[in-house]
């Protein structure tokens, strides 16, 4: 009697508060699966992330569960099913996840006038109140990223790639897959994550862009509301 081989390849979910580029990290993972296997598409790099599996790899969603200006239609109420091995959560000093989010929607504001806007404080409120409850698979710290996009990135990666889920099989749990180094090194020549390390670049993305745009006494205004959550 032949024993079927199974890889389960639903939907992975990355869930970062607003401005903390939880889609940066599903964009690199697009331009990963791209790479390694040498596709000729017109797809960008998040479609092929959203439809991984048609490259028997996972798809990886992100979302700010509709905390966010931009569009998002993924609810806390619509992955209420997700295993918690399917949910990551992808963290962001909230002083650089504000103030890109302060000066790409409503940059003509003071700062006092954002922080006090529905997209200021009360929507980092809403989405800590969301997440509270939730149990996640692995978290990924957007600074650490940054500074090490070699580990965090094959790190990531490796955890989600599709593995041997028939317990009939002595290869159960074994990962179907490899992480090519080669193409991880080529990921982040092509993502330019190096420019994006401190604020000096300038790019709303850099990691410590506050210090650009707050002053000491409203980087400690930040800080006190996240440690009141």
């Amino acid at each position: 009697m032949s024993i079927t081989t199974m890889a389960d390849l639903s939907d992975q979910i990355l869930i970062g508060g607003p401005g903390a580029n939880a889609d940066f990290l599903q964009n690199v993972y697009g331009m990963y699966i791209r790479n390694q296997q040498m596709l000729s598409t017109d797809q960008n790099n998040i479609e092929i992330a959203v439809t991984a599996q048609h490259h028997l790899y996972k798809p990886v969603i992100a979302t700010s569960l509709e905390h966010t200006p931009a569009k998002d239609n993924v609810s806390k109420e619509s992955i209420s099913v997700v295993p918690t091995s399917h949910m990551y959560r992808i963290t962001r000093d909230w002083k650089d996840a504000l103030v890109q989010m302060w000066q790409t929607w409503e940059p003509e504001m003071s700062w006092e006038e954002f922080r006090d806007s529905p997209i200021g404080f009360s929507l980092v409120r809403d989405f800590e109140a969301d997440v509270a409850g939730m149990v996640f698979e692995m978290e990924v710290s957007y600074e650490d990223m940054m500074a090490s996009p070699q580990s965090v990135i094959t790190s990531f990666i490796h955890n989600i790639l599709p593995q041997e889920d028939n317990p009939d099989l002595p290869t159960f749990g074994m990962k179907k897959r490899v992480v090519d180094q080669d193409v991880i090194d080529q990921v982040i020549t092509d993502s330019d994550i190096r420019s994006l390390r401190d604020r000096t670049q300038g790019f709303l993305e850099s990691v410590g862009i506050h210090k650009t745009w707050l002053t000491s006494e409203q980087s400690e205004e930040v800080d006190e509301f996240v440690s009141s959550l």
